[in-house]
Protein backbone atom coordinates (compact mmCIF):
# COMPACT_ATOMS: atom_id res chain seq x y z
CA UNK A 1 0.00 0.00 0.00
CA UNK A 2 2.84 2.43 0.74
CA UNK A 3 4.38 1.75 -2.70
CA UNK A 4 1.21 3.12 -4.33
CA UNK A 5 1.65 6.44 -2.54
CA UNK A 6 5.34 6.84 -3.38
CA UNK A 7 4.81 7.93 -7.00
CA UNK A 8 2.12 10.57 -6.32
CA UNK A 9 4.18 11.95 -3.41
CA UNK A 10 7.29 12.13 -5.61
CA UNK A 11 5.31 13.91 -8.34
CA UNK A 12 4.05 16.50 -5.85
CA UNK A 13 7.59 17.11 -4.60
CA UNK A 14 8.81 17.59 -8.19
CA UNK A 15 6.03 20.10 -8.92
CA UNK A 16 6.84 22.01 -5.73
CA UNK A 17 10.57 21.98 -6.53
CA UNK A 18 10.16 23.55 -9.98
CA UNK A 19 7.66 26.12 -8.82
CA UNK A 20 4.56 25.12 -10.78
CA UNK A 21 1.12 26.01 -9.56
CA UNK A 22 2.15 28.42 -6.82
CA UNK A 23 1.85 32.15 -6.44
CA UNK A 24 5.61 32.63 -6.39
CA UNK A 25 7.19 35.93 -5.47
CA UNK A 26 6.61 39.20 -7.26
CA UNK A 27 9.65 40.99 -8.64
CA UNK A 28 9.15 44.70 -9.26
CA UNK A 29 11.58 46.88 -11.16
CA UNK A 30 10.90 50.57 -10.58
CA UNK A 31 13.66 51.72 -12.96
CA UNK A 32 11.99 50.02 -15.93
CA UNK A 33 8.37 50.01 -14.66
CA UNK A 34 7.55 46.32 -14.89
CA UNK A 35 6.83 43.40 -12.62
CA UNK A 36 6.83 39.62 -12.97
CA UNK A 37 6.11 36.71 -10.66
CA UNK A 38 8.98 34.28 -10.14
CA UNK A 39 8.84 30.70 -8.88
CA UNK A 40 8.92 30.34 -5.11
CA UNK A 41 12.40 29.55 -3.83
CA UNK A 42 14.26 30.71 -6.94
CA UNK A 43 17.23 33.01 -6.32
CA UNK A 44 17.28 36.46 -7.87
CA UNK A 45 20.26 38.28 -9.40
CA UNK A 46 20.03 41.80 -10.83
CA UNK A 47 22.24 43.47 -13.42
CA UNK A 48 24.31 40.41 -14.39
CA UNK A 49 25.46 39.37 -17.88
CA UNK A 50 23.63 42.28 -19.52
CA UNK A 51 20.30 41.22 -18.01
CA UNK A 52 17.95 43.35 -15.96
CA UNK A 53 17.32 40.31 -13.75
CA UNK A 54 17.74 36.53 -13.67
CA UNK A 55 16.14 33.97 -11.36
CA UNK A 56 17.35 30.38 -10.95
CA UNK A 57 16.65 27.51 -8.57
CA UNK A 58 19.08 27.35 -5.63
CA UNK A 59 20.72 24.22 -7.05
CA UNK A 60 21.01 25.48 -10.66
CA UNK A 61 24.23 24.75 -12.54
CA UNK A 62 25.44 27.19 -15.19
CA UNK A 63 22.31 29.33 -14.55
CA UNK A 64 20.03 26.63 -15.96
CA UNK A 65 17.12 26.63 -15.73
CA UNK A 66 16.51 30.36 -15.53
CA UNK A 67 13.97 33.10 -16.09
CA UNK A 68 15.37 36.46 -17.09
CA UNK A 69 14.37 39.86 -18.43
CA UNK A 70 16.40 41.87 -20.91
CA UNK A 71 15.44 45.23 -22.37
CA UNK A 72 16.75 46.54 -25.68
CA UNK A 73 16.10 49.69 -27.66
CA UNK A 74 13.92 49.27 -30.70
CA UNK A 75 16.13 49.94 -33.76
CA UNK A 76 15.17 53.27 -35.37
CA UNK A 77 14.33 51.61 -38.71
CA UNK A 78 11.60 49.58 -36.96
CA UNK A 79 9.87 52.48 -35.23
CA UNK A 80 6.38 53.33 -36.43
CA UNK A 81 5.46 49.73 -37.20
CA UNK A 82 1.96 48.68 -36.10
CA UNK A 83 3.40 46.00 -33.82
CA UNK A 84 7.09 46.79 -33.19
CA UNK A 85 7.81 43.63 -31.17
CA UNK A 86 6.68 41.47 -34.09
CA UNK A 87 8.79 43.52 -36.51
CA UNK A 88 11.77 43.41 -34.15
CA UNK A 89 11.61 39.62 -33.91
CA UNK A 90 11.51 39.26 -37.71
CA UNK A 91 14.44 41.68 -37.99
CA UNK A 92 16.42 39.72 -35.36
CA UNK A 93 15.71 36.39 -37.07
CA UNK A 94 16.90 37.90 -40.37
CA UNK A 95 20.12 39.04 -38.63
CA UNK A 96 20.72 35.52 -37.27
CA UNK A 97 20.04 33.99 -40.69
CA UNK A 98 22.54 36.36 -42.37
CA UNK A 99 25.10 35.60 -39.66
CA UNK A 100 24.62 31.86 -40.19
CA UNK A 101 24.95 32.25 -43.98
CA UNK A 102 28.12 34.34 -43.57
CA UNK A 103 29.59 31.75 -41.18
CA UNK A 104 28.79 28.96 -43.68
CA UNK A 105 30.76 30.79 -46.36
CA UNK A 106 33.73 31.17 -44.02
CA UNK A 107 33.89 27.46 -43.19
CA UNK A 108 32.28 24.81 -40.99
CA UNK A 109 31.01 26.19 -37.70
CA UNK A 110 28.65 23.47 -36.53
CA UNK A 111 24.88 23.53 -36.36
CA UNK A 112 23.75 26.70 -34.66
CA UNK A 113 20.25 25.38 -34.07
CA UNK A 114 16.69 25.85 -35.18
CA UNK A 115 14.43 28.80 -34.59
CA UNK A 116 10.68 28.80 -34.86
CA UNK A 117 8.42 31.59 -33.78
CA UNK A 118 4.74 32.11 -33.28
CA UNK A 119 3.10 35.51 -33.50
CA UNK A 120 0.21 36.03 -31.13
CA UNK A 121 -2.17 38.94 -30.94
CA UNK A 122 -1.20 41.70 -28.56
CA UNK A 123 -4.20 42.64 -26.45
CA UNK A 124 -5.13 43.40 -22.85
CA UNK A 125 -5.75 40.49 -20.51
CA UNK A 126 -7.29 40.91 -17.06
CA UNK A 127 -6.18 44.55 -16.77
CA UNK A 128 -4.88 47.30 -19.02
CA UNK A 129 -1.29 46.77 -17.79
CA UNK A 130 -1.14 43.02 -18.43
CA UNK A 131 -0.43 42.12 -22.02
CA UNK A 132 0.01 38.93 -23.91
CA UNK A 133 3.40 38.82 -25.58
CA UNK A 134 3.45 40.05 -29.15
CA UNK A 135 5.81 37.25 -30.14
CA UNK A 136 6.88 33.92 -28.68
CA UNK A 137 10.20 32.61 -30.00
CA UNK A 138 11.30 29.04 -29.33
CA UNK A 139 14.97 28.32 -29.90
CA UNK A 140 17.19 25.29 -29.52
CA UNK A 141 20.98 25.60 -29.66
CA UNK A 142 22.44 22.08 -30.10
CA UNK A 143 26.05 23.05 -29.43
CA UNK A 144 25.11 24.34 -25.97
CA UNK A 145 22.27 21.85 -25.30
CA UNK A 146 19.97 24.77 -24.38
CA UNK A 147 16.37 25.43 -25.32
CA UNK A 148 14.80 28.87 -24.90
CA UNK A 149 11.40 30.52 -24.99
CA UNK A 150 11.36 34.30 -25.43
CA UNK A 151 8.26 36.42 -24.93
CA UNK A 152 8.59 39.90 -26.44
CA UNK A 153 6.70 42.96 -25.27
CA UNK A 154 6.94 46.55 -26.56
CA UNK A 155 6.64 49.83 -24.72
CA UNK A 156 8.00 53.34 -25.30
CA UNK A 157 10.56 52.43 -27.98
CA UNK A 158 11.94 49.44 -26.08
CA UNK A 159 11.57 45.69 -26.44
CA UNK A 160 11.19 43.74 -23.18
CA UNK A 161 12.19 40.09 -23.56
CA UNK A 162 11.16 37.62 -20.87
CA UNK A 163 13.28 34.51 -21.39
CA UNK A 164 12.98 30.98 -20.01
CA UNK A 165 16.10 28.82 -20.51
CA UNK A 166 16.74 25.17 -19.69
CA UNK A 167 18.74 22.24 -20.94
CA UNK A 168 16.99 20.55 -23.86
CA UNK A 169 16.38 17.43 -21.73
CA UNK A 170 14.73 19.54 -18.98
CA UNK A 171 12.85 22.10 -21.06
CA UNK A 172 9.46 20.36 -21.09
CA UNK A 173 9.65 19.99 -17.29
CA UNK A 174 10.20 23.72 -16.82
CA UNK A 175 7.98 24.96 -19.68
CA UNK A 176 4.91 25.36 -17.39
CA UNK A 177 7.03 27.37 -14.93
CA UNK A 178 8.26 29.64 -17.73
CA UNK A 179 4.70 30.06 -19.03
CA UNK A 180 3.41 31.03 -15.59
CA UNK A 181 6.04 33.74 -15.18
CA UNK A 182 5.57 35.08 -18.71
CA UNK A 183 1.83 35.35 -18.12
CA UNK A 184 2.40 37.50 -15.03
CA UNK A 185 4.65 40.06 -16.74
CA UNK A 186 3.08 43.50 -16.61
CA UNK A 187 3.96 47.14 -17.03
CA UNK A 188 3.50 49.21 -13.92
Amino acid sequence: MQRGLALPAAALLLIAAIGCGGEGKKYENDDHDFSIRLPEGWQLEEGVDGLIMRATPADAEEHLPSISVVITDLPAELAGHENPAVRYTGWLLDQWKREEERAALEGPTGNRGWIRYKIVEQRPRSSVNRLRPSVLVYQRWPETNVQIVDACFHRDGKIYIVRGRARVSDFETYAPTFKESIETFQFE
